[in-house]
C-alpha cells in the first residue's frame, strides 16, 4: 500500500489539483481507489467536503483509515448509481477508461448536473493516439487489471465530449517526463 501510495503521488500533480479545485464545498473523488488525491485535497483545505467513491470497500475502507481529518469521507458506490449532492468540484483520475464509452457519458451527464456554475471537473486521462505513451500505459493497466477491458478516447473525441456537456475545457500534458500517456482535463462548467 505505501509503495502504490508513493508511486500515485509521485506520477499525479496533486499540488495543480489542490490549486485548480474550489477552496471550499464538496468535491468528490469519483474512482478513487484508495483515496490519494481525496486525501492530499482534504489535508489542504479544511473548507472542503471531500468525498471519495469507489466500488471496492476493501479500497474505501483503506482510505477512512488515514484517519487525516473530519472533512474526508467515503462512500461504496457505483458511479453512475451514486446519489450526487451539489458540488463545486469533481475530479476522475485514470478511472473512466475503466467503463464502456456509454456508461463514461453517463456518469459525466450526472456529475455535470450537480457541479455548480464555475464548478471544476478535472479528468486525468490516456490518450489513445499518444503512440508509445499508450502503449506503455496499456501495459500499466494489464499488470494491475489484467482481466478489464479498457475504454481509452483520442484527446479530440475526450473534448468533443466534455465541450457537449457545456464545459470550458483546458487540457495539457502534466507530467512530461512519465512515460506513460496522461493528460489533464480542467473543465469549468458555464
Amino acid at each position: 500500500m505505501k509503495i502504490l501510495q508513493s508511486l500515485r503521488s509521485f506520477i499525479l500533480p496533486m499540488k495543480i489539483l489542490d490549486e485548480l479545485l474550489p477552496d471550499r464545498g464538496i468535491i468528490y473523488e469519483v474512482g478513487s481507489g484508495y483515496g490519494f488525491i481525496g486525501i492530499y485535497l482534504a489535508r489542504s483545505k479544511t473548507e472542503r467536503d471531500v468525498v471519495c467513491i469507489d466500488i471496492n470497500k476493501d479500497k474505501i475502507r483503506q482510505t477512512l483509515s488515514t484517519k487525516v481529518t473530519t472533512n474526508l469521507h467515503g462512500e461504496v458506490s457505483d458511479a453512475l448509481k451514486f446519489t450526487y449532492q451539489k458540488c463545486t468540484g469533481v475530479v476522475m483520475s485514470d478511472f473512466l477508461h475503466h467503463v464502456p464509452y456509454k456508461i463514461q457519458e453517463s456518469i459525466l451527464k450526472k456529475v455535470t448536473s450537480k457541479l455548480q456554475k464555475d464548478g471544476v471537473l478535472i479528468i486525468r486521462e490516456i490518450d489513445d493516439n499518444d503512440g508509445i505513451r499508450r502503449w506503455l500505459s496499456r501495459l500499466w493497466d494489464l499488470l494491475l487489471y489484467p482481466s478489464d477491458t479498457i475504454y481509452y478516447r483520442t484527446k479530440p473525441d475526450w473534448l468533443k465530449v466534455l465541450a457537449s456537456l457545456g464545459y470550458r475545457i483546458n487540457v495539457s500534458r502534466i507530467i512530461g517526463w512519465f512515460p506513460g500517456s496522461a493528460y489533464l482535463y480542467v473543465c469549468t462548467k458555464n
